[in-house]
C-alpha cells in the first residue's frame, strides 16, 4: 500500500475507506477524486474534511487496484 500511496497507512483507516465507499464503482471513485482535487486546488489546497475525503478515495483506488493485479 505504501507504494501506491506513498505513504504509510493503518490498517484500520484502510478498512474504513474501503467500506465508506463499498457502494460505488471504480469510475465513479475515479470520478469523484478528480472533482474533489479541483474544488481543493480553487480553495487554495485548503480544507481538512476535503483533503480527508481525497486520501479516503485515493485509498479505496488503490486497495481496488492491488486486489485486481
Amino acid at each position: 500500500m505504501t507504494e501506491a500511496l506513498g505513504y504509510e497507512v493503518d490498517d484500520a483507516v484502510i478498512q474504513e475507506a474501503v467500506e465508506l465507499f463499498s457502494d460505488k464503482n471504480t469510475s465513479e471513485l475515479t470520478t469523484e477524486l478528480h472533482s474533489r482535487k479541483i474544488i481543493f486546488q480553487a480553495a487554495g489546497g485548503r480544507g481538512v474534511e476535503l483533503a480527508d475525503e481525497i486520501d479516503q478515495l485515493r485509498i479505496t483506488l488503490a486497495v481496488r487496484d492491488q486486489t485486481s493485479s
